[in-house]
């Protein structure tokens, strides 16, 4: 995966961000550039896109596929 800001390869790492209720923890995969500094939360940013698209299927479903 390439790094949005420079376009160089992104370390990945999956890190602890929370519990359920049970106390089992939540991880998250964030990617790591080293050159930008920069951590980006991959799982944050995917489920943003799927719901983008299922808006758009909403709003235009003949265009679907």
């Amino acid at each position: 995966m390439k790094c949005p800001k420079c376009g160089k390869d992104l370390l990945l790492r999956n890190e602890k961000v929370g519990e359920n209720e049970d106390g089992s923890a939540i991880y998250n995969e964030f990617g790591i550039c080293k050159d930008c500094k920069k951590k980006f939360n991959l799982d944050k940013t995917r489920a943003k896109q799927k719901e983008q698209q299922k808006k758009l299927l909403q709003k235009n479903p003949s265009k679907s596929r």
